[in-house]
C-alpha cells in the first residue's frame, strides 16, 4: 500500500496546485455568466406577454426547446470523451483544443438554458399560492433556489474543465504521466460517461 502511495505521489506531485483557477478569472466569469443568464431571462419574459409586433408563439416554442437538457448533456458527453482521448494521446493538441471548444459551447448553452428555466419557474410559481400553505410554499421556494444553484454549479463545471484542459502546466503534467494512469483517466472521462449514456432508455 505504501508503495502504491509513493508511486502516486511521484506521478501526481504538484498536480493539486494546478487545479485552482485564478481568482480574477473566476470573479470576472461569474459576473459575465450572470449577465448571460439575465439576458436569457429577459428574452423568455418577452415571450410571456402577448404582442402584436413579435412572434409570441415562436418565442414561446424557442424557450421550451432551449430549456431541454438532452442536447446539453450530449455536448458535455462529447467534451468529456475528448478529455479522455487527451489523456490517452497527450501529444496531439487536437483533443484538448476540441474539448476546450466543446465544453465552452456547453457552458454558454447551459447559461442560456438556466436563464430560460428561471423565467419559467418565476411565472409558474404564483400558481401554487392558492394550493399550498405558506410554510409549504416557503419550502418549495427554498428547494427551487437550491436546485438552481446546483444547476449553475453543474454548468459552471464545464467552464472550469474547459479552462483546465488548455492549461500548459496540466498538459505537461499529463504528458509525463505513465500510460496506466493516463488510461485510467481515459476510462473515467470517456468510457464511464459513455456507459451511463448508453444505459439511458
Amino acid at each position: 500500500m505504501s508503495t502504491l502511495r509513493t508511486y502516486l505521489n511521484s506521478q501526481l506531485e504538484g498536480f493539486e496546485n494546478l487545479l485552482f483557477l485564478d481568482k480574477k478569472v473566476v470573479k470576472k466569469n461569474i459576473f459575465i455568466s450572470i449577465i448571460w443568464i439575465f439576458i436569457a431571462f429577459l428574452i423568455a419574459c418577452i415571450s410571456k406577454y402577448k404582442s402584436d409586433y413579435l412572434p409570441d408563439e415562436y418565442l414561446g416554442n424557442a424557450v421550451i426547446e432551449g430549456i431541454g437538457p438532452h442536447f446539453w448533456n450530449i455536448i458535455v458527453l462529447a467534451g468529456l470523451f475528448l478529455i479522455g482521448l487527451f489523456f490517452l494521446f497527450p501529444k496531439y493538441n487536437f483533443f484538448q483544443i476540441s474539448a476546450h471548444k466543446t465544453l465552452s459551447g456547453a457552458y454558454s448553452s447551459g447559461l442560456v438554458s438556466l436563464g430560460l428555466l428561471i423565467c419559467e419557474l418565476t411565472f409558474a410559481f404564483p400558481s401554487i399560492f392558492p394550493i399550498f400553505e405558506t410554510w409549504r410554499i416557503s419550502l418549495i421556494f427554498i428547494l427551487i433556489t437550491v436546485s438552481i444553484l446546483l444547476i449553475y454549479g453543474l454548468v459552471y463545471s464545464t467552464f472550469y474543465l474547459s479552462r483546465l484542459v488548455i492549461s500548459k502546466e496540466i498538459i505537461e503534467k499529463i504528458g509525463k504521466m505513465d500510460f496506466c494512469l493516463r488510461f485510467i483517466g481515459f476510462i473515467l472521462f470517456s468510457i464511464v460517461p459513455a456507459i451511463f449514456f448508453l444505459l439511458e432508455k
